[in-house]
């Protein structure tokens, strides 16, 4: 029954053969001249939205048929709202879009000089290529696996000493690392790492608390990966009180340090946070000379940033290592399903470098416009201002929303798109969402969070065998934070679809 088999490989095979473009726009052009239906289960939706908890809230919702284009619910569907991590849905879309699923990552390295008796006479040098994936997160977890590896083919290349330094170009991004529009008390947290050309372990490391021998001693302090580029101030004390236990982190941009504070009580056990790092190029440099070190190659120069492009390096003759193993298709379901903001920042600013010509957040804002622009939905009607939606003056509306989703499932990549999303009780932000294992194969979706809104869109299948585009947008009145808990606004989102499902 189709109803059962929502995701399956039959029905995205119905593909018309009419130009993308043209296609959105008829549908949205039908969409929005039909009435808008509530029977059967779509009447317990408007019951479900009179929950007293939502007169502190404001709450947009737009449902589309995919297949007719028939708006079959809305509320306020055409007001704007900050769309928090829905906006990734727009980001991918449009690199999806752009660059096509089996775009490639290469990151290389070459040499500058001329090797002679197992010895490099110049520098080694790293060129980004932009690759968020650059971790342990395909590895099983072996976080350093791809330096070590990069630095294993360079001893086998016969390279045993390199006199120079070890060079990080990261040019292909700019280095405004962090957005202006981002909260700036939160920017030693995993979801605010910072966005460069060359990129490594999400630009974080994970630092492990734990109490000293006995109050009053300072808590223990790790990095993972170990590195020296990670300076710890450790102003954390060891604590006999579970009350007083607290432990604070903290770090000033522009400096490599990070500060613990607080208090830590000495029957915990090891406690980890992921923290950013400042001058991601330079930890992958730092990072990358050290794994040289353990696969026996010397290094006698240092880590370094490339002060300009080192382009001219890259000639197959002073190729020495390369690593190209990771593509957009699964860049973009880690964006998706985790909702990993660096991730989605990365792809911004890659078609920005890409389509748009700089590797920056306006030329890749500016090339989501493009996109936008050619399935119906002008400059000037939304806000885009980053990628993942973390900054608050993102705005959309749920029409908007269903718009774009309405024309990722007639897009040529529609496969992948909609296999990047969330799944109850299988992955990413949806894994713990709609426990009843009746829902599990009849949603997907992109979740989202801030402080002043939460959201959920995407695809369902409902009993009566049709299949929806939808999207839930709730905010603060004023855009400040959230005056209801976000697991109760989850929880109304997951009873609006529910319903939805049954109608």
């Amino acid at each position: 029954m189709l109803r059962r088999v929502m995701f399956a490989t039959p029905l995205f095979s119905r593909r018309r053969k009419i130009p993308f473009a043209l296609i959105s726009g008829l549908l949205w052009q039908f969409a929005v001249c039909l009435p808008c239906h509530a029977g059967g289960g779509l009447s317990q939706v408007e019951s479900i939205l009179r929950d007293p908890k939502l007169d502190k809230v404001v709450t947009g919702i737009h449902i589309v048929d995919v297949d007719t284009g028939k708006v079959v619910f809305k509320r306020n569907s055409d007001r704007l709202f900050a769309p928090a991590s829905n906006m990734k849905l727009v980001t991918t879309a449009a690199a999806l879009h752009y660059l096509g699923p089996d775009y490639t990552f290469r990151t290389a390295i070459y040499r500058n000089g001329e090797v002679r008796g197992g010895t490099l006479h110049g520098d080694l040098i790293i060129r980004g290529s932009g690759d968020p994936n650059i971790s342990g997160r395909f590895y099983g977890e072996n976080i350093t696996a791809i330096p070590d590896t990069l630095a294993r083919t360079i001893r086998e290349g016969g390279i045993r000493v390199v006199a120079g330094d070890i060079v990080a170009d990261d040019t292909l991004f700019d280095r405004e690392y962090i957005h202006p529009e981002w909260p700036k008390d939160q920017l030693w947290r995993w979801y605010c790492a910072p966005v460069c050309g060359l990129s490594f372990n999400d630009n974080c490391v994970e630092v492990e608390v734990q109490p000293g021998n006995a109050p009053g001693e300072p808590a223990r302090l790790s990095a993972i990966p170990p590195t020296s580029y990670i300076e710890f101030e450790n102003e954390c004390v060891t604590t006999g009180s579970k009350r007083h236990d607290m432990i604070t982190i903290d770090r000033t941009s522009g400096e490599p340090g990070i500060k613990v504070g607080g208090r830590c009580w000495s029957d915990a056990g090891p406690r980890k946070f992921f923290v950013t790092v400042d001058n991601p190029a330079l930890f992958f440099a730092t990072v990358f000379r050290e794994s040289l070190g353990r696969a026996g190659v010397e290094v006698k120069g240092r880590p370094r940033v490339a002060v300009e492009s080192l382009a001219q390096v890259e000639v197959p003759s002073n190729e020495v290592a390369a690593f190209a193993q990771h593509h957009l298709k699964e860049t973009i379901a880690v964006t998706n399903k985790r909702s990993q903001n660096f991730y989605a920042e990365q792809l911004l600013k890659l078609i920005g470098c890409k389509v748009g010509g700089a590797g920056s957040f306006d030329a890749g804002v500016s090339v989501c416009a493009r996109f936008l622009k050619q399935i119906g939905i002008p400059a000037g009607s939304y806000r885009m201002v980053d990628g993942c939606g973390l900054a608050d003056t993102n705005r959309l509306s749920p029409a908007q929303i269903t718009r774009l989703l309405c024309a990722m499932w007639r897009h040529k990549y529609n496969k992948v798109y909609v296999a990047s999303l969330a799944r109850p009780g299988e992955d990413g932000s949806l894994r713990r969402r709609f426990k009843d294992k009746r829902y599990h194969d009849r949603i997907c979706g992109k979740t989202g969070y801030i402080d002043s809104a939460s959201a959920l869109s995407g695809y369902l299948s409902t009993d009566s065998g049709r299949i929806y585009a939808f999207s839930i947008l709730m905010n603060d009145p004023k855009h400040r934070a959230l005056r209801v808990p976000n697991y109760e606004l989850r929880r109304i989102q997951d009873k609006i679809c529910i319903a939805l499902i049954e109608s």
